[in-house]
């Protein structure tokens, strides 16, 4: 049997992702586990959102994509979201990562209030395909409303873990490059 023998750069890359799916799975068994006991503003916020928008905003899109694409698919197997989260998710991490304002807290504050209008906009869409009964203002008022506030506080908050978290992802010559 022949050894695979790998360079540093390959075995920082299965590194640096194998970092990125132990936080994005902490993350998703936080958000199914144990903020439904917390339940901020009577919903329970989106870490995935937050975690994709931050890897989004700091580490840009050869990162963000992958990442958003497994938020996207732990939230359908963990959360019970729908097939359709996949995109939603990876979507947010690629917009996220245009960095036209660059990657400082404000700019981090806008992608975070644009992706929560965005998921308060798909969360009024997928109510709109599974409800028999479509009551847009019921919805906004006790689930997207109340989701956007508990998921944009709790980003304004977590905004240095998240960096560091950001910062783990990156390669070594990015980091000590900047």
């Amino acid at each position: 049997m022949r050894k695979i023998r790998w360079d540093a750069e390959k075995r920082d890359i299965v590194f640096r992702s194998l970092i990125g799916l132990a936080m994005l799975f902490g993350t998703a068994l936080l958000q199914t586990s144990f903020l439904p006991q917390v339940d901020i503003f009577g919903a329970v916020p989106d870490l995935l959102l937050i975690f994709t928008v931050a890897i989004g905003v700091f580490d840009g899109l050869r990162v963000a994509a992958p990442v958003g694409v497994a938020a996207g698919v732990l939230c359908y197997y963990l959360g019970g979201g729908e097939p359709l989260g996949i995109l939603f998710y990876t979507a947010v991490g690629m917009l996220a990562s245009m960095r036209q304002l660059g990657k400082n807290y404000p700019s981090y504050c806008i992608y975070m209030a644009a992706a929560g209008v965005l998921k308060v906009i798909w969360t009024l869409f997928t109510t709109l395909l599974h409800s028999p009964v479509w009551r847009p203002l019921r919805v906004l008022w006790y689930s997207a409303l109340p989701e956007f506030l508990g998921t944009v506080l709790i980003s304004l908050v977590l905004y240095v873990p998240l960096c560091a978290a950001a910062r783990l992802l990156k390669r070594k010559s990015e980091v000590w490059g900047e």
